[in-house]
């Protein structure tokens, strides 16, 4: 069985300090919102992909903004309020589940270049990204890591 993501595609516990620099801050009637990018995503895919940050920091990261009441996305669309910031956040919160590694920020940042109006078909292409990866192989490499290894049962290995 492979992993999947979580969210809508099946692909919040925040603070503004986790946004980093950059950040959105929209006020409405009593209350502060968080506007996320994906602008500010793509630069932390970009320094995971880079190796400036570990996959544990990235995990964190993710896991600040997601799931989080008190923040939007700036590219929320349709009656459902589909967004792929959103899906790649909840992805990014699930990295050890879902076996994520540095080299795998290409295909969240080919999701991420998706335009607006086309999330059906951008959720699609992040399917088929992910189903192409070697999880059975990646299980092996993954084993010993500690992040992965709860994630990972000992007839998986």
């Amino acid at each position: 069985m492979n992993p999947t993501p979580r969210g809508r595609c099946r692909a919040h516990r925040g603070s503004l300090a986790a946004l980093g620099a950059g950040y959105r801050q929209a006020v409405r009637p009593g209350l502060d919102t968080m506007i996320i990018t994906r602008e500010q995503v793509r630069s932390k895919l970009r320094d995971w992909r880079d190796g400036k940050i570990s996959t544990e920091e990235i995990f964190e990261w993710a896991g600040s903004l997601y799931p989080n009441t008190e923040c939007e996305y700036e590219d929320r669309e349709g009656k459902e309020s589909n967004s792929v910031t959103n899906e790649v956040l909840a992805a990014l919160d699930m990295v050890n589940i879902n076996l994520n590694i540095p080299e795998d920020a290409e295909i969240f940042l080919e999701f991420l270049s998706v335009p607006l109006g086309e999330f059906e078909s951008a959720c699609a292409f992040l399917h088929r990204r992910l189903n192409s990866i070697e999880y059975d192989l990646r299980r092996k490499t993954l084993c010993d890591n500690p992040l992965y290894a709860p994630f990972l049962s000992t007839n998986q290995r």
